[in-house]
């Protein structure tokens, strides 16, 4: 599903986007019209997976979202800048963001580390709060039906809430 949510997004690449970050994706059955809706302070990007038989709703913001407080974190992982790289070749991600000493992690690539280091939901939504850092340790949390990713200093970085 991953490769497909990455393939809708790459439909829609824009230099005018570059600098912008994923604040929300959901993945539903709610049909909706392919494209790209955009205003001054979102861009909202709606397709359909045809395999998954699912819509995927993806709305983006330049820079950052909400911070959310801090609660216990549990357990790291890490993705390097190694792996980020291979994700970007593979991804055709130019976005500048990704790249230089604070690389921000493409939200689909932390997604899809996310899901390996958990159980996988058939359909959920992501919340993408802030960005998260190529190297920068992640810890996992459950909070009742909903995971939390958070960094080292607790600061919640995403939240996946099922369906």
């Amino acid at each position: 599903m991953i490769s497909a949510i990455a393939d809708t997004l790459r439909t829609y690449r824009s230099p005018a986007l570059h600098g912008w970050v994923i604040a929300r994706l959901s993945v539903t059955a709610e049909p909706g019209q392919p494209g790209i809706v955009l205003t001054g302070r979102a861009a909202v990007i709606t397709g359909y997976l045809p395999r998954e038989q699912v819509w995927l709703w993806v709305t983006l913001v330049p820079g950052r979202e909400v911070r959310q407080s801090a609660s216990e974190p549990v357990g790291p992982f890490r993705i390097s800048r190694e792996e980020l790289a291979e994700y970007l070749a593979f991804s055709g991600d130019d976005n500048p963001i990704h790249t230089g000493g604070q690389a921000i992690l493409p939200a689909l690539l932390l997604l899809r580390e996310i899901f390996r280091q958990s159980a996988v939901l058939q359909r959920y939504e992501a919340r993408f709060l802030m960005p998260a850092f190529a190297g920068e340790g992640i810890f996992l949390s459950q909070d009742g039906p909903v995971t939390l990713a958070r960094n080292a200093a607790g600061e919640a970085l995403l939240r996946i809430t099922p369906l």
